[in-house]
């Protein structure tokens, strides 16, 4: 009789790691959330422009292909703050590239990571002619910071 119930068990451990192994699942697979990419920007072209007439173009990982808010910050002139402004829903067809024409104003929000509710004044920031920082900011995060200069803006006193 023990011969007999050391067989079931057997058998019985045996089947469940072989159905396990077959169905190509792992434990706590469905409890693991999808992983998602991480926002990263590994070049920037050109590196300095003129607002109005540059296309920059950023190539990186984890751009989203429909609402992208391309971060602006720089320095101001007391050096001690930085200004920081937005250039809203900037698509992205493969989520590798992103292209877009250099402004000379920003604006203040970034609609990637708010609601749709959310109520932002029409405020806009005009970009000074000095070295600014360049992030992607979507539903995956914000990327690291890439340098851009900018020169001759037509709509600075």
């Amino acid at each position: 009789m023990k011969r007999l119930v050391y067989f079931l068990i057997a058998t019985a451990v045996f089947g469940a790691v072989g159905w396990w192994l077959s169905s190509n699942q792992s434990p706590g697979r469905d409890l693991l959330p999808d992983p998602t990419p991480v926002v990263r920007i590994d070049s920037i072209s050109p590196a300095s422009g003129t607002p109005i007439d540059t296309t920059v173009t950023l190539i990186g990982t984890g751009f989203s292909k429909e609402n992208n808010d391309i971060g602006i910050t720089w320095k101001t002139p007391q050096e001690s703050q930085y200004t920081m402004g937005y250039i809203n829903q900037i698509k992205s067809a493969d989520g590798r590239v992103i292209t877009f024409p250099l402004p000379s104003a920003v604006g203040v929000c970034p609609f990637s990571n708010t609601d749709k509710d959310i109520v932002c004044i029409e405020l806009a920031l005009i970009l000074p002619n000095q070295e600014l920082e360049i992030f992607v900011l979507n539903k995956g995060g914000e990327s690291n910071r890439v340098k851009f200069t900018v020169e001759n803006n037509p709509d600075l006193p």
